[in-house]
């Protein structure tokens, strides 16, 4: 559910913008915040709050000149009946950002955001971690719906993963169905550089996936349940492409 939150300025400060932080009444103090926003207007969108909860809201005046100027708390308590509806499937998570923690870390920092509409109920969210070259998946997550963040572990220095995160509502998550494709070349006397996968959804023509490895085997991950898919693969060498062997399948 949403909240409209809004404030007056003071005539006295130089305030350019201010950060809203929201936390759970419950939320230790110096705990990562339920939610932020950043913007110059004197109101905001609370989003994505849970119904019957009492939360505390921050709003800090932010000054190019003078810096983080005194905050502004308040408490709030949403109403008993929410406003989503569960019967509403969820759009993808919004303003998803990878970071290092470190310099040739085996760890990421993965930030995202409730998708929109706020119509629809997010219950949590879930992130997984997939090796490019192979679709393996080497890291996954159920998070609540109150995180924001994760820091996504056991990865390699220099190589190249696939991130995905989903949003979990009472129907299921928006995506995350995968499956495993396995291919050969059938003559082995022809050298094989690379195999090319294709996905397309069979109805609407989309093409989902567009991949190359060297693999004879790649998980497809974000899949929808009850949509029908085709893939194809063909194998690649300096002469070109062979002819695409095809598969349909309904998640």
């Amino acid at each position: 559910m949403a909240v409209k939150a809004s404030w007056t300025p003071s005539a006295k400060d130089c305030v350019d913008q201010y950060m809203v932080r929201v936390w759970l009444a419950t939320a230790a103090q110096g705990s990562q915040p339920y939610l932020t926003i950043v913007g110059a207007k004197t109101r905001a969108s609370l989003e994505n709050l849970r119904p019957k909860t009492a939360y505390r809201v921050e709003v800090v005046p932010i000054s190019k000149k003078f810096g983080l100027l005194t905050p502004v708390t308040a408490a709030i308590t949403t109403p008993d009946s929410p406003s989503c509806n569960p019967a509403i499937k969820p759009e993808k998570p919004i303003k998803v950002k990878a970071r290092a923690v470190a310099e040739r870390s085996d760890s990421i920092q993965l930030l995202y955001s409730a998708p929109y509409p706020y119509k629809a109920c997010v219950t949590g969210f879930v992130v997984g971690a997939f090796d490019a070259a192979t679709g393996e998946r080497v890291f996954a997550v159920t998070e609540g719906m109150e995180v924001r963040r994760t820091k996504v572990t056991g990865l390699k220095p220099a190589t190249l993963y696939n991130i995905y995160v989903g949003a979990l509502w009472p129907g299921g998550a928006d995506g995350g169905s995968s499956i495993k494709l396995t291919y050969g070349n059938g003559d082995r006397s022809i050298c094989t550089q690379h195999y090319s996968i294709d996905a397309y959804e069979l109805k609407t023509g989309e093409r989902v996936a567009d991949i190359e490895t060297v693999y004879n085997a790649y998980t497809l991950t974000g899949l929808h349940r009850g949509v029908e898919y085709v893939f194809t693969v063909s194998a690649v060498n300096p002469a070109g492409d062979s002819l695409p062997d095809t598969a349909y399948c309904t998640i």
